[in-house]
């Protein structure tokens, strides 16, 4: 979520997706530091240089809220 000012506005907060490239998904044996993150997560490289681990809660797909996640076939697909 980002909070920002709007003219005419005071404050709006919105969700904003992030694009990405998925390099790693996790499965039983995946282990960060000493947590074992087990399945459901994917460690994704961001188009803005940073990197981490997101889990991937199934009835998060496509909502615009954080921790919202979807998946695009093409560029093209990354436009709203």
């Amino acid at each position: 979520m980002i909070t920002y000012k709007e003219s005419g506005k005071k404050e709006a907060t919105e969700s904003f997706w992030c694009p990405g490239a998925i390099e790693s998904v996790s499965d039983e044996s995946t282990v960060l530091g000493r947590e074992n993150l087990g399945c459901g997560w994917v460690f994704v490289n961001y188009r803005g240089g940073e990197a981490d681990w997101q889990l991937l809660r199934p009835n998060f797909f496509n909502a615009r809220k954080p921790g919202g996640w979807r998946i695009v076939a093409t560029a093209a697909e990354l436009v709203d």
